[in-house]
């Protein structure tokens, strides 16, 4: 999404780990960031993890799995249903 500015920090908090915080992504830009991870940069093998800051701040135990294939729509529709359990869990 050429049009889309995200800022966040990128780092390697243990070996053959990376970590890719967002700040302020809709559930869109998120999808797009992890589509781009996936198709061009992390190995075909390694899971792309996602959860959210609120989900981490309340103890909401709901890390999901980005799908290994698939368009947009499919991530984009991991990281809603993400949200909409957050959003249950804590209310809000």
């Amino acid at each position: 999404m050429p049009e889309e500015w995200l800022e966040g920090i990128v780092s390697t908090p243990y070996p053959n780990t990376g970590s890719v915080v967002l700040e302020l992504a809709t559930p869109l830009l998120g999808a797009a960031s992890a589509k781009w991870l996936r198709d061009s940069y992390v190995p075909s093998s390694a899971p792309i993890e996602v959860v959210t800051e609120l989900a981490l701040e309340n103890g909401v135990d709901d890390v999901r799995i980005v799908p290994s294939t698939g368009d947009l729509t499919s991530i984009v529709r991991v990281l809603e249903d993400h949200v909409a359990l957050v959003e249950e869990e804590t209310g809000g």
